[in-house]
């Protein structure tokens, strides 16, 4: 089982689960969102992490994963990663989906779906 859970930097409008989807205004080029993801294993498990366009497997320019996009989990570990969006241009909307899973089990993925708009 895999639990993601999203943990958010203050910035000047946060809102939840509008939808399915995590979105924020800010003023800022660059915007940066912690994400925590649980093995609930009780095996050590490497789980891949896919940042694409909502809907579709297309990556997403501008937008990283930070440490890496394959971390090793012991079983029950937990671990934060940083979703950065980078060169966000004034009253642009960028949207990703980010999904985790098990490496050896990519049907269990857990995604969410954030959207940024730059004022």
């Amino acid at each position: 089982m895999v639990v993601m859970a999203i943990a958010v930097i203050p910035t000047i409008d946060f809102s939840g689960e509008d939808g399915g989807i995590v979105s924020r205004e800010t003023t800022s080029s660059m915007e940066s969102l912690w994400v925590d993801i649980e093995n609930t294993d009780t095996v050590a498990r490497r789980f891949s992490v896919r940042v694409a366009a909502p809907g579709s497997d297309a990556p997403v320019d501008g937008v990283r994963v930070l440490p890496d996009n394959a971390p090793e989990l012991n079983g029950g570990e937990n671990r934060r990663v940083l979703l950065v969006f980078q060169a966000l241009r004034p009253g642009e909307l960028r949207e990703a989906e980010v999904c985790y899973a098990p490496e050896i089990r990519p049907q269990d993925a857990t995604c969410t779906h954030f959207a940024i708009r730059r004022l």
